[in-house]
């Protein structure tokens, strides 16, 4: 038996409609990125988030110890402070007050989702670059499919 070229075994299988599977493919995949992307910015947020905490937690500490300094500080009485009556009605009103929309605040959610991401680190923001040249990428061959 001889074999010509190295084909043996090879098989071809017709595709029927190519450009629309590959139109699907396309975009399947940019559905993907977009959801890499989404996941990167919630991953970096997450990690903004336990950042914040964590320096929270650290001046909760620092605080705690200043109080329990001051307390040891002042000296001891047996005197207590008298809360007047009409102070209740005052502080509903601001509250209410405050509680109120503004309407000098014109962002909407989507405005504030599109704020650029700050800078943490040079790994997410090359990955999310990758991901927004690819899915720039698939919307050209779609749109040259089309």
């Amino acid at each position: 038996m001889k074999v010509k070229d190295g084909n043996e075994g090879l098989l071809f299988v017709e595709i029927k409609q190519p450009t629309a599977i590959r139109s699907d493919t396309l975009q399947t995949i940019k559905q993907i990125i977009q959801l890499l992307h989404k996941f990167e910015r919630l991953r970096h947020i997450r990690h903004q988030k336990l950042e914040k905490i964590q320096k929270i937690r650290v001046l909760m500490k620092s605080a705690n110890k200043l109080m329990g300094d001051l307390k040891t500080k002042l000296p001891q009485t047996n005197l207590r402070v008298v809360v007047a009556k009409e102070a209740p009605k005052e502080a509903e009103e601001e509250a209410t007050a405050s509680t109120k929309p503004s309407k000098k605040k014109g962002k909407t959610k989507a405005a504030k989702l599109q704020k650029p991401l700050k800078k943490g680190s040079k790994k997410d923001s090359a990955d999310i670059d990758k991901l927004e040249s690819e899915l720039n990428a698939i919307e050209g061959k779609l749109k040259g499919l089309t």
